[in-house]
């Protein structure tokens, strides 16, 4: 079905390709839609738990009101911590747990990483199998290289069972009470965590918020192997933080989870909002565009998921499920003309099959191609290499519907990015948070004008 975006050729200094994101952009600026903005790359995305990632971010927190977090995974690789950073969202803290966490009820039972378990339980591999995930080539998220996993608890965890040897908190999103645009005085809110569901077993648990806590009924986790979403809607407090989440071993035996239970992901939407909210599905440090394009495709249904989710909860809070997917790659390994774009169509085709398979509208998803920002020094062939890239890239956007390149050159060239001290002091391959968001404004914001 045709629908108003359209797919005309930009003509914007700077810019190549189709209109579609600017169109997109543009009816969520105007208060009229939403959009989820998607992004991918390699450490450039997410450095320092900023990147062009936390620069897009803030850019559209310029344009309209944000109403979603990002989707999050149930779990991370890298040991029991706290995620924070732009990357995440303002006033977001995201926590989750390492493998093998031991309960205070014996070594017995513990929370465990989904894809770690999956090689060697065969409960846990029905959700991996079920989301087709190739486990050797896992995809990294958020910042600081955090390998997706998802979290599995196992049947020996029950009512009884006790599995925090203190009031730990784990596997929430923490939404603090200054500085947190999703966190709105008695909005109406929606819990949303995505889910496996099994062949075998009884398990269960309940979506919770605290520091007062409040839970839903128990969601079962029977009737699978499949990947499910459940949703629960309830009232943000009138002042204060509060957390988010599934997990309810800090709060008594009423509120534990019974195992088997595979989280996938969660996120938290407020209901009748319009606006944006930002994910970011893959940040690999270190990669070439080739093997992002390997990542992506190893992905499989896990991608659906980040995809469907981002549709059916914007659709869920009042907007009509689009999506502009921002991808930026280039600085590493020795990219040519013919890589840079042969594996972003890569990428690209594969996001559309997932985006046309989970029922999304074709007209509906957009993507601007970021080529890295220029350099002064020697870094790989980029120095040399880089304007070819480019001219290539938009040579070829020119006959690829719903993308566009931007050419971050055009408005910081090397020399000005070097001037305005924006490179990082480890070398010019980074930038400084100020250098993301600035080249990250500037795209977003001459691209809506």
């Amino acid at each position: 079905m045709m629908n108003n975006l359209g797919d005309a050729q930009l003509s914007i200094s700077g810019f190549a390709g189709s209109a579609r994101a600017r169109n997109i952009l543009r009816t969520a600026d105007a208060n009229a839609d939403s959009v989820d903005v998607l992004t991918i790359g390699d450490s450039n995305i997410g450095f320092n738990g900023y990147g062009y990632a936390g620069g897009v971010y803030k850019a559209m927190q310029g344009l309209c009101t944000e109403y979603a977090t990002g989707i999050v995974p149930g779990a991370l690789s890298g040991g029991s911590a706290a995620f924070t950073g732009t990357i995440l969202g303002d006033g977001l803290t995201y926590n989750y747990v390492s493998n093998n966490e031991v309960s205070s009820s014996g070594s017995g039972a513990q929370i465990k990483l989904l894809a770690t378990e999956a090689a060697t339980n065969s409960t846990a591999a029905e959700i991996t199998t079920a989301l087709g995930m190739n486990l050797s080539l896992l995809p990294s998220v958020l910042g600081d290289a955090k390998t997706y996993q998802g979290v599995y608890l196992d049947s020996d965890i029950n009512t009884t069972t006790k599995v925090w040897t203190s009031a730990a908190n784990r596997n929430c999103i923490v939404l603090a009470a200054t500085g947190c645009p999703m966190n709105v005085a008695n909005a109406s809110m929606q819990s949303r965590i995505v889910h496996g569901k099994f062949s075998t077993g009884s398990g269960s648990f309940k979506h919770i918020t605290w520091s007062t806590v409040n839970a839903s009924s128990s969601v079962p986790t029977s009737g699978g192997p499949l990947v499910a979403t459940s949703t629960w809607n309830f009232t943000a407090p009138a002042s204060g933080s509060y957390r988010v989440g599934w997990d309810g071993f800090a709060q008594g035996a009423t509120y534990y989870p019974t195992g088997p239970v595979a989280v996938v992901m969660q996120s938290i939407i407020r209901l009748a909002t319009k606006g944006f909210a930002h994910t970011n599905v893959m940040r690999d440090p270190g990669k070439t565009t080739t093997q992002l394009a390997d990542r992506i495709e190893a992905m499989d249904k896990l991608l659906n998921e980040y995809l469907r989710e981002s549709r059916d909860r914007q659709v869920a809070a009042g907007g009509s499920g689009n999506a502009v997917v921002v991808i930026d790659s280039g600085i590493n390994g020795s990219e040519t003309p013919d890589s840079y774009t042969t594996n972003n169509q890569r990428i690209i085709d594969r996001i559309k099959m997932r985006w046309a398979t989970t029922g999304g509208d074709p007209e509906r998803l957009a993507f601007i191609v970021i080529p890295t920002h220029p350099v002064t020094a020697t870094i790989n062939t980029w120095t040399a290499d880089r304007a070819a890239i480019v001219a290539a890239a938009n040579s070829w956007a020119a006959s690829q519907p719903g993308v566009c390149v931007h050419d971050i050159a055009v408005p910081y060239p090397a020399a000005t990015i070097l001037a305005n001290s924006w490179y990082d002091s480890g070398g010019q391959a980074h930038l400084t948070q100020t250098g993301y968001q600035t080249i990250s404004a500037n795209c977003i914001n001459t691209l809506v004008a």
